[in-house]
């Protein structure tokens, strides 16, 4: 389990830092994210990480993920975590998402298959 805690913590840098390679390697090919009830593909997801990275519209270099109350479901060949996050711009609070994401043990190591996320209201706790 350490183990995937390492590889979810390289797989949130890899997506603020809007890295497509990085983040191919780590999301299964039928990986898909729901975002308020809007379901994208993997490759729709890339397509509009692109396209926001060439544009300027991407995350800041000094954000970061803040993961707390995280609760990770141990099923052998699959792990499905819950987990309330903040997300910062340097010390400023953006936002805070509460995501539900399913990974998969395959034979090159973790893929994540699955995330969906709310964007929570009010302050960080």
């Amino acid at each position: 389990m350490d183990d995937l805690k390492r590889l979810r913590i390289v797989w949130q840098q890899a997506y603020i830092a809007g890295d497509v390679e990085r983040l191919l390697a780590l999301e299964s090919e039928t990986f898909t994210v729901s975002i308020g009830g809007k379901t994208m593909c993997r490759t729709e997801r890339m397509q509009r990480l692109k396209g926001a990275r060439s544009t300027g519209r991407w995350h800041a270099a000094n954000t970061r993920f803040v993961d707390y109350d995280i609760d990770m479901q141990d099923e052998g060949d699959r792990v499905i975590v819950h987990v309330n996050t903040s997300v910062f711009e340097g010390d400023n609070l953006m936002q805070r998402v509460r995501a539900d994401e399913v990974w998969r043990l395959t034979e090159h190591g973790w893929r994540i298959d699955a995330l969906s996320y709310d964007v929570l209201p009010g302050e960080e706790q």
